[in-house]
């Protein structure tokens, strides 16, 4: 259900992701490419055991990565751009550091998503106190970044999502949390 809530805000085209999007892809897609990437990575010291990774549009924790991986060597896309000179042309804009800025609020904001589902997912017993808690302190980080605007636009689609889910904090059915109390664990 998690997946479901972020799949959701995740949804809205967002400019700076897409530009970053075409830029890998544009890499990712010649061997060539990657090779030159790479050299490129290490001419500029970028320190980093990740490359460049592609997304699966079913996945959100696949777009998570790839944006982990993108902004680990962020610094080399403009020298990249030195070097290839269709790179420009091709992707029709290098992503810049604004770009990355946006892509390190996202980050933190999707991390927040990524560790509930983990938590969640994880067990191998029943864990409905623990459940409970993670599924609330989701609702609070979506009302924390209601306002947040890089976020205002796509919040408003996962809260609803949310909501369809497991309802308002406030009309959660108190025998959610008489189970939670009475949960020996």
């Amino acid at each position: 259900m998690i997946n479901l809530v972020v799949k959701m805000g995740l949804k809205h085209e967002l400019y700076h992701v897409k530009n970053l999007q075409d830029a890998v892809k544009y890499i990712r897609a010649s061997p060539q490419r990657k090779k030159t990437f790479k050299q490129t990575m290490k001419d500029a010291t970028v320190e980093s055991q990740r490359f460049l990774c592609g997304e699966t549009p079913t996945r959100w924790n696949s777009t998570f990565e790839f944006l982990r991986s993108a902004y680990d060597v962020k610094d080399t896309f403009l020298e990249y751009s030195n070097q290839d000179p269709m790179f420009q042309k091709t992707v029709g804009r290098v992503p810049s550091h604004l770009d990355f800025e946006m892509i390190k609020n996202m980050m933190e904001f999707l991390e927040k998503f990524k560790k509930k589902t983990e938590k969640v997912s994880c067990s191998t017993k029943p864990i409905f106190h623990t459940y409970t808690r993670e599924i609330l302190d989701i609702e609070q980080h979506l009302r924390k970044h209601e306002t947040n605007p890089y976020f205002m636009f796509m919040v408003p689609d996962m809260k609803d999502k949310y909501d369809k889910y497991w309802g308002d904090y406030d009309t959660i059915s108190d025998y959610v949390f008489f189970a939670t109390l009475l949960d020996p664990q």
